[in-house]
């Protein structure tokens, strides 16, 4: 019986003719070239945008009953992926973030400024929020199918180069010149939204209704089993928002926020009515995920948070003006700039430049995340809990 090892060096021998021409390869322009087992390796990129919420790449459906919450919860997050923050303890890949609203468009502008006022009345900086890399297209007559190539047309030369993070279409209903009944035309469709994912390597968000089986979105069943994952929002009786991945391809499934909707005043109209919209908050007990269990620290945590003690006794300062109620009391802090210069100094890891910043990067996310809490950031501020 041949051994592997016997095998490869067959494979190797065979590749060299008797007259010492190289055996001929596939040309580097085939359409389908295969790959040695031994030559297969494990890909380095984040498998998430949102860790166990919503993957790096593909298609994913955000879906409930008509005034759940779907959108508003949708807008959050992806403020949150274009500000690159961490959304309720779950790490975030940020990128430039693009919403295609086919629906609820003469709305739009409240619920932006809902969720911009609410910030910035929580103290966060009006400027960083201004410039978040969120755009916005209001086309109502999208038909994705036959759209696609001019909306991907669109996006690359508007943006050119630019990381783009997500791409998310609001609804399916509105985009989808078809019957979501049909296996054809639903096929059709979620292939465009692939379309999409691929060329810009991103994750593409669809928003959809339930049917009269809330059970599952609604339209044909090959939905389900063609998208990477999906997300059902549900409004609780006591009012919260609730989303709960359903069938996540590559990953778990079960991982919950619960939110609630704080209605906002954003300002009056013509008729010096009120304008009310709302944004979507943390519900109790919600800034972490759910079931997180707390993991030892790694060295290479426990070295940057004695650093970040480290800094603070010698380097601390107080708090700076409009951050004081959003820190522990009393507490000093130093910005994240010079927490990051003393862990370079401090050795965080035993590698060149390049590796002592991606271990603090990996050491503060992981810091910031931790439960109970180990330390409290704002703005470029840092502080121990």
């Amino acid at each position: 019986m041949t051994t592997t090892e016997e095998f490869f060096k067959n494979e190797d021998a065979a590749a060299t003719r008797g007259n010492g021409s190289t055996r001929p390869r596939p040309d580097d322009r085939a359409r389908f070239q295969f790959t040695p087992f031994r030559e297969i390796v494990v890909g380095t990129l984040p498998s998430y945008t949102v860790a166990g919420l919503i993957p790096r790449l593909g298609v994913v459906v955000i879906w409930g009953k008509p005034k759940c919450g779907k959108t508003f919860w949708t807008f959050d997050v992806e403020m949150h992926i274009a500000l690159g923050w961490l959304y309720r303890g779950h790490q975030v890949e940020q990128g430039v973030v693009l919403h295609i609203a086919c629906e609820g468009v003469a709305g739009l502008g409240a619920r932006k400024e809902a969720w911009r006022q609410h910030h910035v009345d929580h103290g966060y900086d009006a400027a960083e929020l201004d410039a978040a890399p969120f755009y916005l297209c209001k086309e109502t007559t999208l038909d994705l199918i036959k759209d696609v190539d001019a909306v991907a047309n669109a996006i690359a030369e508007q943006f050119g180069d630019r990381p783009i993070r997500t791409i998310t279409i609001d609804t399916l209903n509105r985009s989808l010149k078809g019957s979501e009944s049909k296996d054809e035309d639903m096929t059709a469709y979620v292939r465009a939204a692939v379309t999409l994912a691929e060329k810009f390597q991103c994750v593409v968000l669809i928003v959809h209704h339930c049917g009269y089986d809330t059970t599952h979105p609604r339209g044909h069943t090959s939905l389900i089993g063609a998208v990477d994952a999906d997300i059902e929002v549900t409004k609780e009786k006591t009012g919260e928002v609730r989303t709960e991945v359903k069938n996540m391809r590559d990953g778990e499934n079960g991982a919950e926020t619960y939110s609630r909707l704080a209605p906002i005043e954003v300002g009056t109209d013509d008729n010096d009515d009120p304008i009310v919209s709302c944004a979507i908050t943390p519900a109790a007990g919600d800034d972490f995920p759910k079931k997180q269990k707390a993991r030892p620290l790694s060295p290479a945590q426990g070295r940057a948070l004695q650093l970040l003690a480290k800094a603070i006794e010698i380097d601390g300062q107080d708090p700076p003006q409009g951050t004081a109620n959003h820190i522990p009391p009393r507490a000093r802090c130093v910005t994240e700039d010079l927490w990051r210069r003393y862990c370079y100094e401090g050795c965080i890891s035993p590698g060149d430049q390049e590796a002592k910043r991606k271990a603090f990067k990996r050491a503060s996310e992981a810091l910031l995340a931790a439960e109970p809490k180990l330390i409290e950031k704002w703005g470029p501020w840092v502080c121990l809990s």
